[in-house]
């Protein structure tokens, strides 16, 4: 039997060598033992942890429990106690096919995680059919990976549930960076720096967790994340839930001045909702203050720095019915809201004609009730993507004034160092041939690789009702689709998209138009050139720049044994196959100078063609310029109802417009070139302009 060996010195687990410490062996926790192994988790599993719950009964022979100093447990639960880990890798409490509980435990963790899909290396784990309650607990974690609590079901069936309160839980990722066996930072295309390394908790395949008065930290990449989500039994029946009351969610500048990272991940069939909640920005915050000051005293300092939009998202919802919700009162500081990423969701309009609506329930939808987002660029920034978004009585307060930015796919790629695009933006554009501005576009789809969905809305459905002055939450901000060319990446679904937004009750003081948008900076730029690279890479000013040409990768590094299982990383539906990649054809690297500045070769100032993006740029990802302009392949309805009032900005160009006749515009409207009063009820549809 594979023993494993654990080092201590005076309670502390140390690494192996250190003077004087004394070594304890303890089997290896075998696979047969029921713990999590979805697609992601290939791997290692040399487990030693402090504790380990198994079947209703501490596993004395595979804990190492002279690393808890302090405290009280038995089979039952523990109360109180330390654990210190100077060490890699090393696990505090697991719990497999149990009911436990967690009371009052503290756990510093000074070294890195292994991996963060399974648990590994994680405060608190648990596994199987467990019910786990943790109440008091402190973590605080330093190093890639290195995660404060995990929960992952091989089974719904196993109804695995984990509750988290009075807690404050910390990940530096930062520190000790080093190769993990599964993902030990983000990736780029997520707009996200790949800096960070770690996400501070992680749920996977089927669970319930619950977090409730809670401070919940990390320094960059994530915060509380779902990913490789189980397969949906049925439709519209989620794998995951996460539920997070009264609790703090922010981003620490512990590892850089400008950090970058996301409160929430969504993917599959997961639903993550939020409840009185602090999501960014809270360090100041009268909820945060009031939860310190409940904390227990303990051997770590719950005080913390921030920025205000240290946040990169509240949430990214990503692939088939996943979605998040704020409610009661959530504040929000990020610098985007939610982006969605790869996103179907499935809602049916009552009168479409739809062929499923009968048998499948409307489910992904994004919820905003009774909440306040403040974002530095838009509150929902939607990728080429299908999201369904529903806001009730809320607040936006946008830097760029953007509420909803539908936009191009800016993803390059996994394994594509690169993304370019065509700054010219009175260059023409091509119709795509399928699209309708004017109606429904609809697709028939598999969804999670085994639900037919016949004639889905491919189109993004965003309704707001009672946002009006009376009630302080008129939208003051402006909704703009972008589309306009083929996806240059992997999440584009549909060429062509109708921004489809409904307000009820509601004031609106902005645009609502199809827009032409081209990114706010770049990391460097191209001009035309019959060479094989297809360039000339120059900066801003147009001087050509030094670095070096690389052909791209067409794969993402995984470990080498990752073989993926049916239900894992459910797929986009990608008509037709991949979409082509970006041009160039290679890929250029810049050099910057010590202080961060590109490195000029040239003496001749050219005119550049394309924008590019890199990697260590990622954040410049989803911030647009935009500029309203007739529809092509980016059509805009509005929906106007129940007393709404519209004062338009500027002059938005519409595909569709509807009002009823106790609503109004407070402006000017034009279809086809006639000026028009709309009439209650009816429909216009056609080139649709309307001005201050």
């Amino acid at each position: 039997m594979e023993k494993l060996v654990t080092y201590l010195l005076d309670g502390k687990e140390v690494p192996a060598g250190t003077p004087g410490a004394r070594a304890v062996e303890t089997p290896a926790i075998s696979p047969e033992k029921g713990l999590y192994e979805g697609g992601m988790t290939k791997g290692s599993c040399a487990y030693r942890t402090a504790l380990f719950v198994d079947g209703g009964k501490v596993d004395g022979e595979r804990s190492v429990t002279d690393a808890i100093s302090g405290g009280t447990f038995d089979n039952s639960g523990l109360e109180g106690g330390v654990i210190d880990s100077d060490n890699i890798h090393f696990n505090g409490i697991m719990v497999n096919d149990s009911d436990y509980q967690i009371k009052n435990l503290t756990m510093t963790a000074d070294g890195s995680g292994g991996n963060d899909f399974k648990g590994f290396g994680a405060g608190i784990a648990a596994f199987g059919k467990s019910n786990v309650d943790v109440d008091g607990y402190v973590f605080d974690g330093k190093g890639a990976v290195r995660h404060g609590v995990f929960a992952g079901g091989n089974a719904p069936e196993d109804e695995l549930t984990v509750t988290v309160k009075n807690s404050f839980i910390k990940a530096n990722g930062s520190r000790y960076e080093q190769k993990a066996e599964g993902m030990c930072s983000c990736p780029w295309m997520l707009g996200i720096s790949p800096d960070g390394h770690a996400r501070d908790t992680m749920v996977d395949g089927y669970s319930s967790v619950n977090y409730e008065k809670d401070i919940l930290l990390s320094d960059g990449w994530g915060v509380l994340s779902v990913d490789d989500t189980g397969d949906t039994t049925e439709f519209g029946k989620y794998s995951i839930e996460m539920q997070v009351k009264d609790s703090v969610i922010d981003v620490t500048t512990e590892g850089s001045n400008d950090p970058s990272c996301y409160a929430t991940y969504a993917i599959g069939g997961c639903r993550n909702r939020f409840y009185h909640c602090v999501v960014g920005n809270g360090a100041e915050s009268d909820a945060y203050l009031a939860l310190k000051s409940a904390m227990r005293p303990s051997n770590v300092s719950y005080d913390y720095q921030t920025k205000k939009y240290g946040m990169t998202y509240a949430a990214v919802v990503a692939n088939e019915h996943a979605c998040a919700g704020w409610y009661d009162g959530c504040e929000v500081t990020t610098k985007y809201g939610v982006m969605y990423h790869k996103t179907n969701n499935v809602r049916y309009v009552p009168g479409a004609g739809d062929d499923s609506a009968s048998t499948l329930p409307a489910c992904g939808v994004t919820e905003v009730k009774n909440s306040t987002f403040r974002t530095q660029g838009a509150a929902f920034l939607v990728k080429a993507c299908t999201p369904v978004i529903s806001v009730e009585n809320s607040r936006f307060c946008s830097d760029q004034g953007v509420i909803v930015q539908l936009m191009t796919c800016d993803d390059p790629g996994m394994g594509t160092p690169a993304f370019s695009e065509t700054i010219d933006t009175s260059a023409p554009v091509a119709r795509d041939p399928q699209y309708n501005p004017f109606d429904y576009n609809r697709k028939d789809v598999k969804l999670f690789r085994k639900f037919d969905v016949k004639n889905m809305i491919g189109d993004v459905q965003a309704s707001f009702r009672g946002c009006n002055d009376k009630n302080g939450t008129a939208l003051n901000g402006s909704f703009y689709n972008s589309i306009n060319v083929e996806t240059n990446g992997e999440g584009m679904l549909w060429w062509g998209q109708n921004l489809i937004l409904s307000f009820d009750d509601c004031d609106i003081k902005g645009a609502c138009s199809s827009s032409v948008a081209t990114h706010d900076r770049y990391s460097y730029y191209l001009v035309p050139a019959d060479n094989q690279y297809g360039g000339i890479p120059v900066n801003a000013d147009g001087f050509e720049i030094a670095g070096s040409w690389d052909k791209p990768k067409m794969h993402m590094p995984m470990p080498e044994d990752f073989n993926p299982g049916e239900g894992d990383m459910p797929p986009m539906d990608m008509p037709g196959g991949m979409p082509p990649m970006p041009e160039p054809k290679f890929y250029f690297t810049p050099e910057w100078d010590d202080h961060g500045n590109l490195i000029v070769v040239g003496k001749e100032k050219l005119k550049p063609e394309l924008g590019c993006i890199v990697s260590r740029d990622a954040t410049l990802l989803g911030a647009l310029n935009n500029t309203p302009a007739p529809t092509v392949n980016n059509g805009v309805w509005v929906s106007l109802k129940n007393g709404s009032t519209w004062t338009p900005e500027g002059k938005s160009y519409l595909s569709r417009l509807e009002i009823s006749a106790d609503s109004r515009i407070l402006g000017s409207v034009w279809v086809n070139g006639d000026q028009v009063i709309p009439e209650a009820g009816k429909v216009y549809t056609g080139d649709i302009v309307v001005t201050a």
